[in-house]
């Protein structure tokens, strides 16, 4: 096929023909297996929607950059990957709870946990090399909680087996939430020191605490007013860049220049006990997601949600350390990136986060 330089660069989308070459309908998306698209100077584009391609969690970055050049050029359009079913809807939960979007650390990690809870996934079918870390954590004393609808592999291995309903996981998790905090096992030091738990919310801020619905959601947009989803603030926070300050290095000679950082300062109350703190605001939120609703949610005896719920929420002690795994089950729904926020809040509650066998990891079908 020959084309000049000028034409090979052309992408105006409008100007393709979209005449019937190949078996085309009027609406250019004929029943044809294979078709090519003419444009103007006779440059003929591959393209076909008769072929899908749908790639997996195993593949590495290198392996799906080939494989979509490859189906690209065969004219394939239809091309997705398990990321953006699991773990994106994951990562959008975790990233407005820790900042991050890819918490996870190292698989090996997972021997140094005290505690592990599964949500989500069958590990022991889908991810077997990922079993050898979880047996050195229990060979160590280590507990294995599956929150799991099925009997699986997983479930049938594991120290405890709750059989949630499908969809039930937010209930799950928010009553184990509740349950850390209202029996103290939450830890003070953590989250005082690296939570939001003692910042002073905005006094326009609201929610439904019957319903849990937040104040500015939109129905006719679907989006949220999120102007008072804020902190109360006193002034800003400057780094000190002079001579004889702590950041006095980027004065110096070879670094480049660039704007003081500053950012607002938010009033805080560490007794947690303004009404308008977030510790207190949460508080409320969960107030619901008491022992006997949760159990009748998620279709579960209350004597097995206790004895799972204390096992996890033990690991909020300074010296315990409690590892959430995370699977498609849990973030495959319309509300799967709550579901993700919702068990890092339980992991900062309990002070598992940037700790030796703590943490909250995807299982994106890897085997490790």
């Amino acid at each position: 096929m020959e084309a000049d330089d000028e034409a090979q660069g052309e992408t105006d989308f409008d100007e393709w023909d979209w005449s019937d070459r190949g078996g085309y309908g009027d609406d250019g998306y004929g029943d044809n297996d294979y078709g090519v698209r003419k444009r103007p100077r006779g440059v003929p584009v591959m393209r076909t929607r008769a072929i899908g391609s749908f790639g997996g969690a195993r593949l590495v970055a290198e392996e799906q950059f080939l494989l979509a050049k490859a189906l690209r050029s065969w004219g394939v359009v239809n091309i997705d990957s398990e990321a953006a079913f699991g773990r994106r809807a994951f990562a959008a939960g975790v990233a407005a709870t820790l900042g991050i979007a890819e918490p996870d650390g190292l698989w090996s990690d997972i021997a140094n946990t005290g505690c592990l809870l599964t949500l989500g996934a069958d590990v022991a079918t889908s991810q077997p090399l990922s079993l050898r870390w979880i047996e050195r954590a229990r060979d160590a004393g280590a507990l294995w909680i599956a929150v799991d609808p099925l009997r699986s592999a997983s479930a049938e291995m594991a120290d405890i087996h709750v059989p949630i309903r499908p969809g039930t996981d937010i209930a799950f998790l928010g009553g184990l939430a509740k349950y850390a905090m209202d029996n103290s096992l939450w830890q003070p030091e953590y989250v005082l020191n690296f939570t939001n738990a003692s910042y002073l919310m905005d006094p326009a801020f609201s929610f439904d605490a019957s319903s849990g619905a937040f104040f500015g959601w939109d129905p006719m947009t679907g989006t949220y007013d999120k102007t008072s989803w804020g902190y109360q603030t006193d002034g800003f926070d400057t780094w000190n860049m002079r001579f004889d300050g702590e950041f006095s290095w980027v004065r110096g000679e070879g670094v480049p220049a660039w704007a003081v950082p500053s950012q607002p300062r938010c009033e805080r109350n560490i007794t947690l006990q303004d009404p308008a703190c977030a510790w207190v605001r949460l508080q409320e939120f969960l107030a619901r997601y008491d022992l006997d609703t949760v159990a009748t949610v998620c279709g579960v005896e209350r004597s097995l949600l206790e004895r799972a719920y204390g096992a996890f929420a033990a690991t909020g002690a300074v010296e315990g350390a409690g590892k959430v795994l995370a699977g498609p089950g849990l973030v495959q729904h319309g509300t799967g990136a709550q579901a993700a926020r919702a068990a890092a809040v339980v992991q900062l509650l309990l002070g598992n986060i940037g700790v030796p066998g703590g943490g909250i990891s995807y299982l994106g079908g890897r085997c490790e």
